[in-house]
């Protein structure tokens, strides 16, 4: 049936799950199609795995395109994002990468591009050292932000140097199955230091989660070993809204 896109100047949010048999009927089913239409995008969400028949290699450009969000794609749906002009884009989420390659696949293709990085809350991060992985990717990386209780925490090393982060947050959204929380709040924040971030000047600690760490006893130790290291750390717990997004550049 007829599924032409209309002309889309003024969109510039798209979520998209992709489908690939729907896909083949192009118009408004097909991403590609409707991209193409859609000039202005400044926020792209993108799911769903992509097969090797729903690949385009036409060109692909959104100037304005600054935010990329990505939920379980696999590796196929990276390589279409490659061949794609992105000029403007600064800030990747991730929430999911199920698929063992994509998310290096992912940090090879953008991360060169990648000012601003979030991991979301997924037991996924709590698998390997995937903070690591990605200021090797993403070597202009300004702002990282991650849900603590749901990704390893980094162990760098004094070989270690990553010049371009200024800034940290933390999301303390409760993880069930991590019972220390202050051990693991404790080994996230002595993570950081200037010796592998020289320009790191603070550790932010988001959401109103974060009233009862604070408040621990234990805590101010914890703070100390950080502050002594001349990287503030403060505390947003009034926020009211997504983690996601938060990414500030100024």
């Amino acid at each position: 049936f007829p599924a032409d896109v209309p002309s889309l100047p003024a969109l510039k949010r798209i979520e998209w799950w992709h489908h690939n048999f729907a896909s083949r009927t192009g118009g408004i089913n097909r991403l590609q199609d409707v991209l193409l239409l859609a000039p202005n995008l400044e926020y792209l969400s993108l799911a769903g795995e992509m097969w090797p028949d729903a690949l385009d290699r036409g060109s692909i450009v959104l100037p304005k395109l600054k935010v990329l969000r990505v939920r379980g794609i696999n590796a196929m749906f990276v390589r279409q994002l490659s061949m794609w002009s992105l000029p403007s884009l600064t800030h990747i989420v991730v929430d999911t990468m199920p698929h063992p390659f994509a998310l290096v696949t992912l940090w090879e293709c953008l991360g060169e591009r990648a000012q601003c990085i979030e991991l979301g809350r997924n037991m996924y991060f709590l698998t390997g050292d995937y903070l690591l992985m990605a200021f090797h990717s993403c070597p202009k990386v300004q702002e990282l932000n991650y849900y603590v209780f749901f990704v390893m925490h980094p162990r760098f090393s004094r070989t270690h140097r990553f010049p371009s982060l200024k800034r940290v947050r933390l999301n303390a959204k409760p993880n069930f199955s991590i019972t220390q929380h202050l051990k693991c709040i404790q080994l996230h924040l002595h993570a950081y230091s200037k010796d592998v971030f020289p320009a790191l000047e603070e550790i932010v600690l988001m959401g109103e989660e974060w009233h009862s760490y604070v408040n621990d006893p234990g805590f101010p130790s914890i703070e100390a070993v950080v502050r002594a290291r001349g990287i503030t750390v403060r505390t947003n717990t009034d926020v009211r809204i997504p983690f996601f997004g938060l990414c500030s550049l100024s």
